[in-house]
């Protein structure tokens, strides 16, 4: 499952070409110019890039979610880029409840089934939604929660981008038995109990598969 397929190609598809070149030219995160990025998962040095556009994400999955599926998503967008029109699009089979908790340098938000309408976005522009997902699936052994592809995408480039994802689960019911990809563990990944926190900065295409036990 999805969060949200996040491409700079949707984002600017309400663009002049003008006004993406103007975008790409001045985006601070591409420089110095270097080697495009084709879609290979890299990790980099997160105190480098302290401004880039950050995903923020929040999956509690309850007891309950154990018996449904459905698990309470909080996502938050951070240091958007300017933009005249944009739309986020959520990829879920099954998406409900989708609401705008705050929003900040945005002149109009609304909510259009499984997508978000933005409307003149200022640089630094941030944006937080609540929804509830179907994304919990049931194994053979337990559990597994798929979350990706996350992806900054112009063109045929990748950019950087950060995600941190905070799971909270039922830990007298289940415990996590693997975390991909296995690149991510060590200080990318933290677990306590009840809790896993992935935070990572890179470019390409993440994708991450949490695998949980039954107790």
């Amino acid at each position: 499952m999805s969060l949200v397929a996040l491409s700079l190609n949707g984002f600017c598809k309400d663009m002049t070409d003008k006004e993406k070149t103007k975008w790409f030219e001045s985006e601070e995160s591409v420089k110095p110019k270097k080697k495009i990025n084709l879609g290979d998962l890299t990790l980099l040095d997160a105190k480098k890039y302290p401004k880039v556009m950050h995903s923020e994400n929040k999956i509690k999955i309850s007891a309950d979610s154990l018996k449904t599926g459905w698990v309470l998503l909080n996502q938050c967008y951070f240091h958007l880029n300017a933009f005249p029109k944009v739309e986020v699009v959520y990829k879920y089979r099954k998406l409900k409840n989708l609401k705008i908790i705050s929003s900040s340098k945005i002149a109009k938000t609304r909510v259009a089934g499984q997508a978000i309408e933005l409307i003149d976005v200022k640089k630094g522009a941030s944006l937080c939604v609540k929804a509830s997902v179907l994304s919990l699936v049931k194994t053979t052994k337990g559990f597994k929660l798929e979350n990706g592809p996350f992806r900054r995408k112009y063109l045929d480039g990748y950019f950087p981008m950060r995600v941190s994802l905070e799971i909270t689960y039922p830990s007298k019911l289940i415990n996590v038995n693997n975390i991909l990809p296995k690149m991510l563990i060590s200080s990318k990944v933290k677990k306590s109990q009840g809790k896993i926190n992935v935070d990572a900065t890179f470019e390409g295409v993440l994708n991450t598969k949490v695998v949980f036990e039954k107790r």
